[in-house]
């Protein structure tokens, strides 16, 4: 495999896209004057050092028999075509056609289409789901969002035409997936706990902030894209959009900022506003073993797992994510291992729950 193979002593990482033949054709940044035999893990190894951005790709086709690349291209679609007055959006590395990257030595992701995500390691194939999907983050999502309508002002809310929907936390998704996306690229392990309104005596937190959630940010963006979309055909209109465009690249920022946090030892610590509460928190496991413990709810990713095999499958780390949301109603946790695997542990006013196999 390709990602056995070193260059310059470094392991091999990068991407392969095959693009899907229904879809408009992906046009190439750089296109090769003959087209680049891929007949070796060597020939794969060499080209791939080139992608250093994280949508960059071999564009890969049939020729003669022969797997080929023409060229190198870049799958953003927001970077590749830029609009203005447009909500924040992350390259997730969902599209249509096959997505094949190489993470690390002996470690393959495959992408096909939108939703289809498996992952080899060890010569074992897992698939993943989006961690949007799992019921505790969806409704914690949607809290978001439904918060955020009681917000902001009616001038807003009811602009025609509508400058947000009613029932889809999109942003939010956006904001979670760049966090969680840092995180894993990362590589180092880490976990970042989203508190209900109280509990916060179950963490010893080393660093504590005072920052402002990141709702606020939302808040600020919603109501600055109303009046740009006002005032972008009037003379101080150009003054707004830069505004806009300002607030939107800020708040992806911080959310990647919040992702980095995760580098360091000890938990980055949310409450459901997205505030950063601290980080290098460390969980009282003694602590959270003397209140009310919730019963286990099972894992919707793996239903033959028992809460035994969880607490002897995986590590401190992991452990004591699940003993926190036991002990603590309405909690999640999102758990990145250093191979940049992605978990959930999360708990109702019943139950504590956890879900496997996830990406960002």
């Amino acid at each position: 495999m390709a990602s056995l193979e070193t260059d310059e002593q470094r392991p091999t990482r990068g991407k392969l896209y095959l693009p899907p033949y229904h879809e408009p054709k992906t046009s190439a940044v750089f296109s090769f004057t003959e087209p680049k035999v891929l007949d070796s893990p060597e020939h794969i190894a060499r080209l791939c050092p080139t992608l250093i951005s994280d949508d960059a790709v071999l564009i890969v086709t049939e020729c003669e028999n022969h797997l080929v690349s023409t060229g190198i291209a870049y799958l953003d679609d927001q970077h590749a075509d830029y609009k203005l007055l447009d909500l924040p959006r992350d390259w997730t590395e969902r599209r249509g056609g096959l997505l094949v990257s190489i993470l690390a030595p002996g470690e393959i992701r495959m992408r096909q289409g939108y939703l289809c995500d498996y992952t080899l390691r060890g010569n074992v194939i897992v698939g993943r789901s989006p961690v949007t999907t799992t019921r505790p983050v969806e409704i914690w999502l949607k809290e978001l969002h439904s918060n955020l309508l009681t917000r902001l002002p009616d001038s807003v809310t009811t602009r025609r035409p509508s400058v947000l929907p009613e029932d889809d936390p999109a942003v939010f998704s956006v904001i979670l997936s760049r966090v969680l996306n840092t995180a894993t690229r990362l590589r180092h392990g880490g976990t970042i706990v989203v508190l209900p309104n109280q509990g916060g005596q179950l963490i010893t937190i080393k660093h504590t902030t005072t920052s402002r959630p990141l709702t606020e940010f939302v808040d600020r963006l919603y109501c600055t894209w109303a009046e740009a979309r006002d005032k972008e055909d009037k003379p101080d209109g150009t003054r707004v959009i830069g505004r806009f465009e300002t607030l939107r690249h800020s708040l992806l920022t911080t959310a990647e900022a919040l992702g980095g946090l995760t580098a360091t030892d000890g938990c980055v610590v949310l409450n459901r506003s997205m505030r950063l509460i601290g980080f290098g928190g460390i969980i009282d496991v003694e602590q959270t073993k003397l209140g009310p413990q919730l019963v286990w709810g099972g894992s919707p990713s793996d239903p033959s797992m028992t809460e035994q095999s969880l607490l002897e499958q995986f590590g401190t780390r992991h452990r004591s994510a699940y003993l926190l949301c036991r002990a603590l109603p309405n909690t999640i946790v999102f758990v990145v291992s250093q191979d940049g695997d992605l978990r959930v542990f999360a708990s109702d006013n019943e139950k504590a729950y956890y879900f496997g196999s996830l990406s960002p």
